[in-house]
């Protein structure tokens, strides 16, 4: 049918797909029992090609900026603009700090990957039964046992040695990925297969869109994706169901699954080369705050400047992996094909539903203890200074905080029973292959602006009003009159308004994300040009693909801001003025207002692959140039569905070379550009080599 036909041709134009080298089958029977083995070592080594950006990093990452805000916390209590005002004209991003552990990592020419791996698979077939069972072992030595750079030492040394456990998720490490069983029925005179066990389930059409399309079951593996020599199959983990799949009728079939165990994405590792979250992927904390703050590890952080003199909370708080997991049941679905040979001399539709939870995770948060200021008189220092004992300060043991930040917890969320509807078609127009997809969700999570949810955590942590502290308090010492900003003065929130509330309480959950209807659309063809074309290829076979997300009833940025990607401060006026009629005021947590970067209705863009093949270009070597861009064209994608920031663009060009039946070398150079700094990744071009045996 038209869709096989379109998904060989567009893995072969993939550049993820390294080799073109075809494994010798280990083949032996035992009468009715045939039993196969094949395996692919797989060698190679990626470095850096591109200095660090300045301004990808955090503020107090940036070389001689470590001691920017030491004096004060590049914020006042007593309304003087100047410290948020230098921390605004510094280099760096206000959210650097929580994203550029992998930048920090690897200078310009560094290997920042050389990972060995084994991928063995065993087949089995006897009369109407098969199995199969593959796995996969690997090991990087440059990134296992790893030490880390820290550009700020204040807290920490400048080199730590990498946790073993984030190690472990890409520098050495073995799964058995595919291991089911299943059996060949004849009912009716129709084919019927029932299949249990560790599996692939594929759906859809789209080839060059990652992320949210119908094929959304397997979760998407970015730990396989970034070694070297990666091959297309590798990139969805098998999936733990049972699954049906057979003929009804003449030219209809179907497919059920019952998915029995959730199984999460694996993102990023933290600190990776190609990561762009420091809590994403084994991370255990976040700092809170935009700019002002180190990374603090161990909570030594104490307030500076006016500060100091009420409080000793630290700017760190924990994040948890496990806590927002789902659970495994009520994962399902079916898809119906039916194939029309009449219609444009034979056309495959689908139709597709499934209920699942997300792979992908969200930040959801537990709000902060409540400030001890709210036991007492709303706005009244007299007060406050009484039911918090004179405030938390070094010398006062029995002292309460007045904002205990560091109270909030953070997690990883994974929202449950999100519905799937889609339709698909494949056909032939002429000499090109033509397919396409939709799939829409009635209730897709989106991820609520992170800083905003943060916000919201924090926001029993600091007084309900502002309280006036006089100068010269007995207990405080000699200091000027200040202000104790209130929690809607210091870090407004929009997502508790949005929900109908005028704060979360203590000790709160505060889910991260919201619902929306969410579209997405792609559209593709496949030609390919045989040995006439003016490159003196034996074929060049091109795949195009536009594919788009659209957000159904998304709010006005006033209303609720979604987390997309860049250098994120918050929406609500800024310290220096910004957003704001009154003016400055330097009582804000945000620096700077944030009127960009955040997800939008529409976002879209095309991604295009060539793939050449030169049979016997040298000798008996078969060459293959491959080059394919990915170009974001409008509009900024929701987080965790990062296929689109405009003008963001990458380009993979990428040669293999086959030297043998069995082995293959390949090099390729991946270069990120454009989008600004909503582009995380556009100082981190690479260069990659592979070697692979196949046996």
């Amino acid at each position: 049918m038209n869709r096989f036909a379109i998904i060989r041709s567009a893995g072969l134009v993939m550049t993820v797909l390294a080799g073109n080298a075809g494994a010798q089958d280990l083949r032996l029977s035992w009468g009715d029992l045939q039993v196969g083995f094949t395996g692919t070592i797989t060698t190679g080594a990626i470095m850096r090609m591109q200095d660090r950006n300045n301004n990808l990093l955090g503020k107090l990452n940036v070389p001689g900026q470590q001691d920017l805000c030491t004096s004060n916390d590049c914020m006042s209590l007593s309304g003087d603009p100047a410290p948020n005002l230098l921390l605004v004209n510094a280099a760096g991003s206000y959210s650097g700090g929580n994203t550029d552990n992998g930048n920090l990592n690897y200078d310009n020419h560094d290997i920042v990957a050389a990972s060995t791996r084994f991928t063995p698979t065993l087949s089995l077939a006897y009369n109407d039964w098969s199995a199969r069972f593959r796995g996969i072992l690997f090991y990087d030595p440059v990134n296992y046992r790893f030490d880390e750079t820290h550009n700020n030492t204040r807290f920490q040394p400048a080199h730590t040695r990498r946790p073993t456990s984030i190690s472990r998720r890409f520098a050495r490490g073995g799964e058995l990925r595919e291991a089911y069983i299943s059996r060949l029925f004849r009912i009716a005179d129709h084919d019927v297969t029932v299949t249990l066990g560790n599996q692939r389930i594929t759906w859809g059409e789209s080839v060059l869109t990652p992320l949210n399309t119908l094929n959304t079951l397997g979760a998407p593996d970015a730990v396989m994706a970034r070694m070297p020599g990666f091959e297309l199959k590798e990139l969805y983990r098998p999936v733990p169901a049972l699954s049906i799949a057979g003929e009804l009728a003449d030219g209809l079939s179907a497919e059920v699954f019952y998915q029995w165990r959730w199984d999460a994405a694996i993102p990023e590792p933290s600190g990776s080369f190609f990561s762009t979250n420091d809590f994403v992927g084994g991370g255990r904390f976040v700092t809170i705050g935009l700019g002002q703050y180190a990374e603090d590890p161990d909570s030594k952080f104490k307030p500076a400047g006016l500060t100091g003199l009420i409080s000793q909370a630290s700017r760190t708080v924990p994040i948890s992996e496990d806590a927002g997991r789902p659970r495994n049941g009520g994962q399902y679905g079916v898809q119906l094909k039916y194939y029309a040979d009449s219609f444009l001399g034979g056309t495959e539709f689908g139709a597709y539903y499934a209920n699942y939870h997300s792979r992908l995770p969200y930040v959801s948060a537990i709000s902060a203890n409540a400030s001890c200021t709210r036991s007492g008189t709303p706005g009244n220092f007299v007060s406050a200074f009484t039911v918090c004992r004179g405030f938390r300060q070094s010398f006062n043991p029995v002292g309460l905080e007045p904002a205990p930040v560091d109270t909030m917890k953070l997690f990883l969320d994974y929202p449950e029973d999100i519905h799937m509807l889609g339709a698909s078609f494949s056909t032939n127009l002429g000499p090109v292959s033509l397919a396409g997809e939709y799939a829409f969700r009635p209730n897709m999570p989106l991820q609520v602006h992170a800083t905003d949810v943060i916000f919201a955590g924090l926001a029993p942590a600091f007084p309900e009003q502002d309280i006036p502290v006089p100068a010269n308090v007995s207990g405080l010492g000699t200091h000027a009159p200040f202000t104790i900003p209130g929690h809607r003065h210091i870090a407004p929130d929009f997502l508790s308004g949005y929900r109908g509330l005028s704060e979360y309480g203590a000790n709160q959950l505060i889910r991260g994300y919201e619902r929306f209807n969410v579209g997405q659309f792609s559209l593709l063809g496949i030609h390919v040009i045989g040995p006439d074309n003016p490159f003196g290829a034996d074929q060049i076979q091109v795949l195009a693909e536009v594919s788009g997300t659209q957000i159904f009833g998304l709010p006005s940025l006033g209303a609720l801001q979604l987390e997309g990607t860049g250098n994120r401060s918050h929406y609500s006026p800024g310290a220096d003025g910004t957003g704001s009629p009154t003016g400055p005021d330097s009582l804000r947590i945000n620096p700077t207002q944030q009127r960009s970067g955040a997800a939008t209705a529409f976002s879209w863009g095309y991604r295009l692959a060539l793939k050449s093949q030169y049979s016997h270009a040298i000798g008996n070597i078969n060459l293959y140039p491959t080059l394919i861009l990915f170009h974001d064209l409008g509009g900024i994608s929701p987080a965790t569905i990062d296929n689109y920031v405009a003008g963001r663009k990458t380009i993979n060009a990428q040669l293999d070379a086959e030297l043998t039946q069995s082995l293959s070398t390949g090099m390729q150079y991946q270069w990120f550009t454009g989008g600004g700094r909503n582009n995380l990744r556009s100082d981190r071009d690479n260069l990659g080599l592979y070697l692979r045996l196949s046996f």
